[in-house]
């Protein structure tokens, strides 16, 4: 007599496979949670920081849009503000941002291993 509350077998899985298992229905696997065509280049990446660093645009590039705005909020305010000199000193604080950034990126740590999906970079 069997156990109606017992976990079946594999005799007993009409499947093949342990219905508690990762893959109890045979579906296609993936190595996470997202698919390879959606990865971000960290080449791309890095030129963008180096090149239009002070504008955020390597920001808006990998996802991080709320950081992107920020940053290209204070490098149009550093340049409209140039005229009195006070945009320098901001410009500069927003170069030697996007320079950490560029950095990181081109080191692999930080939150620069991924974008802001999770997807790493390729």
């Amino acid at each position: 007599m069997t156990n109606p509350y017992q976990r079946p077998t594999q005799a007993q899985n009409p499947y093949g496979t342990t219905p508690y298992g990762s893959n109890s229905f045979n579906l296609p696997q993936h190595q996470g949670p997202y698919l390879p065509l959606n990865q971000k280049n960290r080449v791309i990446a890095a030129v963008l920081a180096f090149f239009l660093g002070s504008f955020g645009v390597h920001n808006f590039y990998l996802g991080y849009n709320t950081k992107g705005l920020i940053q290209a909020g204070l490098g149009i305010f550093g340049w409209l503000t140039a005229i009195f000199l006070i945009g320098f000193l901001v410009l500069a604080g927003v170069s030697l941002w996007a320079l950490a950034e560029l950095i990181l990126i081109i080191a692999n740590v930080g939150p620069y291993q991924t974008d802001a999906r999770g997807v790493p970079l390729d």
